[in-house]
């Protein structure tokens, strides 16, 4: 019973072992396949003012509340994080060219922090050389995620297949104890089982039964 728990258990460990490795995988893939690190924005974004633009970009996105005509709303990169009432925005927040006539001169300018950079829900304006470097070691922690993973599964493995092996070993050594067992054997024959319902058990032995001497020989007749 112990080595099946502890095998149900290795088997259990192995399946979050997968589970976890895979959803941490998936999260690395996800980051590095966002656009510009974050998510893109769409036209609905901005008609129920859901995005946070600092005021310093304000007048080269929005006209009013509403994104501007000559923007497409798919080339402006939402970052994910708390600002206020709002949990995304648009960058760069701070240290926007004064010489840009569009957010596109913005999106030209390799040193403008145009991009999202950080964890989900904790990101912040970067250059696209600072998230270049951040995808380069994301991709490192994927290798090293499925190295790790992949160790930590042979390990598991093997405690399954030795656990499974020591627990077949003992079962094929231990006495088959539901063998049904033969009456006892008694030494005396008068010693005989009682019927079914009689009570149960054996008869005691009983005595040798008794039996008269036999008689002494006759004396051959004497001759006169």
């Amino acid at each position: 019973m112990a080595y099946k728990m502890v095998f149900s258990l290795n088997a259990i460990g192995l399946l979050l072992l997968v589970e976890y490795c895979t959803c941490d995988l998936s999260v690395h893939e996800m980051r590095g396949n966002l656009y510009k690190g974050g998510g893109r924005a769409s036209e609905l974004d901005f008609d129920v003012n859901s995005v946070y633009v600092s005021k310093e970009l304000r007048p080269l996105v929005l006209s009013g509340d509403r994104l501007r005509s000559d923007i497409t709303a798919s080339d402006v990169a939402l970052c994910f994080a708390g600002r206020g009432k709002y949990d995304q925005f648009i960058c760069p927040e701070e240290d926007v060219d004064s010489n840009a006539k569009s957010y596109y001169d913005l999106l030209s300018n390799a040193d403008t922090k145009t991009y999202c950079c950080g964890e989900e829900d904790e990101q912040y304006c970067c250059t696209k050389a600072e998230f270049e470097a951040l995808k380069s070691s994301l991709s490192t922690g994927a290798i090293a995620a499925i190295v790790i993973c992949s160790l930590l599964g042979v390990v598991v493995m093997g405690l399954i297949i030795f656990c499974a092996c020591k627990f077949f070993c003992l079962v094929k050594q231990r006495p088959n104890a539901s063998r049904p067992m033969g009456p006892p054997r008694f030494g005396s024959p008068y010693q005989q089982p009682v019927p079914y319902g009689s009570g149960g058990g054996f008869a005691q032995p009983q005595p040798m039964p008794y039996a008269p001497p036999p008689p002494p020989p006759m004396a051959p007749p004497q001759m006169y």
